[in-house]
């Protein structure tokens, strides 16, 4: 399956639910395109180094300082 766009991501709704990861390593960003995860987040500063790794994924970018919870 291509990366998803905005688009089409929209228009799966009610129709497919996504798999979403949050990662900031390129390794396992990798995994997650490997494995066929729909969406992976990350913070800012690291997106060209997972766009590298994981080609395949839809890529979420939070800005740096963002609060988040590790649960």
């Amino acid at each position: 399956m291509p990366r998803l766009s905005i688009h089409a991501i929209r228009d799966l709704k009610g129709k497919r639910q996504l798999t979403q990861v949050f990662t900031m390593k390129p390794e396992e960003a990798a995994a997650a395109d490997a494995a066929g995860i729909d969406v992976v987040v990350t913070a800012g500063s690291t997106v060209a180094a997972l766009r590298r790794e994981a080609p395949g994924v839809f890529l979420v970018g939070v800005p740096d300082g963002l609060a988040y919870s590790d649960e």
